[in-house]
């Protein structure tokens, strides 16, 4: 296990109903997860079938983001790390491995990993803690990427139900809250709202 950072989050966020700054990835990824959990609260409220529908549809794109911009973070914090090896750094990066000279080096050619992937990646390198994927947390996470993926490379229709838009947002949350315990040794800022968000607007 490699040392780990131990900035990720100090200060932790009102629960009052407020908006989010968004000057940093660490805040912006805060805010769409924010989001993504208002628009699920609209749903649950709004009265009309095709409101219900476009409240979904946007909470299931915001939650992934949400996720994959906390893991783009993690790994950016990662890359201060002076112990890295090339392929560390290429999966944290993102980027390709060429030989060229007789040395292999990362070139800025995008190479690219799948998110799930990188989670595990990050767990695994600067972690002790096994990852358990018995939880209910990390089938609910893979079936809340599937339903993004059904809503951004669509091939038919797809009906969403806020029961499992809430199951995956809740994932996402869980997901999170675990890989931070395990990393940094304390709770993600928003862990403790579960499905309650801090926007109101």
């Amino acid at each position: 296990m490699r040392n780990r950072p131990t900035s990720k989050f100090r200060r932790q966020p009102s629960t009052k109903k407020r908006g989010l700054a968004t000057d940093t990835i660490d805040d912006f990824a805060l805010q769409l997860l924010e989001e993504a959990k208002y628009f699920l609260e609209q749903a649950n409220s709004c009265p009309r079938r095709e409101g219900i529908r476009a409240y979904l549809h946007a909470s299931v794109n915001l939650g992934v983001c949400a996720w994959e911009a906390h893991v783009n973070a993690v790994a950016e914090e990662f890359l201060t790390r002076p112990n890295l090896d090339l392929l560390d750094r290429s999966v944290l990066e993102e980027r390709d491995i060429e030989l060229s000279d007789g040395r292999f080096s990362l070139v800025d050619r995008l190479t690219r990993y799948r998110s799930i992937e990188r989670f595990e990646f990050l767990w695994k390198s600067f972690s002790r803690k096994p990852l358990d994927k018995t939880s209910q947390w990390w089938s609910d996470l893979h079936a809340m990427i599937y339903l993004r993926n059904q809503l951004t490379h669509p091939k038919r229709p797809r009906e969403f139900n806020a029961k499992s838009v809430g199951r995956g947002i809740h994932a996402v949350v869980c997901s999170l809250n675990a890989l931070y315990k395990a990393i940094y040794k304390r709770a993600h800022p928003l862990a403790s709202l579960q499905l309650e968000s801090t926007l109101d607007f």
